[in-house]
């Protein structure tokens, strides 16, 4: 993801400079088809600027849905480890131990989604 978000800046960044840089006239095109050329640049900019900006929407919305599940795992596992119920009224005892440990699970990777 960390490679995916550099990238997209980067791109992001090119695509800024070379449209400020056309916009202030630093850079001169010259031989024939003069015109096809600066489209041909100003296309390049415009492409790598929108591609940037959706690599870094894609990226964050990614990040976004990770921390999201993240507290949803840790909730649960919260849930499961402190408030389970004893259910040894109409099943084994030792499922009150498979609850925990199953909570135990989602705590921790819950957590380390939801810092990492």
């Amino acid at each position: 993801m960390e490679i995916l978000g550099l990238l997209a800046g980067i791109l992001l960044v090119f695509g800024i400079w070379g449209i400020w840089s056309y916009v202030m006239g630093k850079f001169k095109v010259k031989g024939k088809r003069k015109e096809l050329k600066e489209l041909g640049l100003i296309l390049l900019f415009l492409f790598s600027a929108f591609f940037g900006v959706y690599l870094f929407i894609s990226a964050f919305w990614q990040v976004l849905w990770r921390k999201i599940l993240g507290f949803v795992m840790f909730g649960l596992g919260y849930f499961l480890i402190s408030k389970f119920p004893d259910i040894s009224d109409y099943q084994e005892e030792k499922m009150t131990l498979l609850g925990i440990f199953v909570g135990l699970i989602l705590f921790f990777s819950g957590l380390y989604w939801l810092l990492f």
